[in-house]
């Protein structure tokens, strides 16, 4: 699009509450998925002792999130972050597929989906936001590191 065409449909404006919460939450969950891929794959480059890797590289990049949490629960022991992440799932769908049209009552009636209101879009966010802080967390205190070169065997 041109930025006549932006221009035309009134860009630029600001963002309504809904609309930000919703880019927060999306923002979110994509983090929480790159953030577990990027953790199965550290495991399965540098394995601790005692663990292997039940899974390709490759093939983790095209996982599902419930996949990713299932393989991820496999090799970290952080039994409640299992907990927090596994409670997001159906929220993240519900951004995913159907946030943007599930606001209108009227259009969420006749797809035969939830209506997804402000209150209910601010619960997504916190709860998204949560499980985002505490998968990064424990990334950065157990995800196996890379062996750094500078340092003395």
């Amino acid at each position: 699009m041109t930025s006549a065409e932006f221009t035309l449909q009134g860009w630029p404006r600001t963002l309504e509450e809904y609309e930000g919460k919703l880019l927060f939450a999306l923002q979110s969950f994509q983090t929480v998925e790159v953030v577990l891929k990027s953790y199965l794959n550290q495991v399965a480059k540098h394995p601790p002792v005692g663990v292997s890797a039940a899974y390709r590289m490759h093939d983790v990049q095209n996982y599902s999130l419930g996949r990713l949490i299932a393989t991820f629960r496999g090799i970290n022991q952080n039994v409640e972050l299992h907990r927090q992440l596994e409670a997001i799932v159906a929220d993240r769908n519900i951004i995913a597929h159907q946030s943007a049209v599930a606001r209108d009552p009227h259009i969420a009636k006749m797809l035969g989906v939830e209506v997804i209101d402000l209150k209910r879009m601010r619960e997504i966010d916190r709860k998204a936001m949560r499980a985002m802080s505490a998968l990064i967390s424990e990334f950065v205190r157990t995800a196996p590191k890379s062996p750094d070169e500078n340092d003395p065997p």
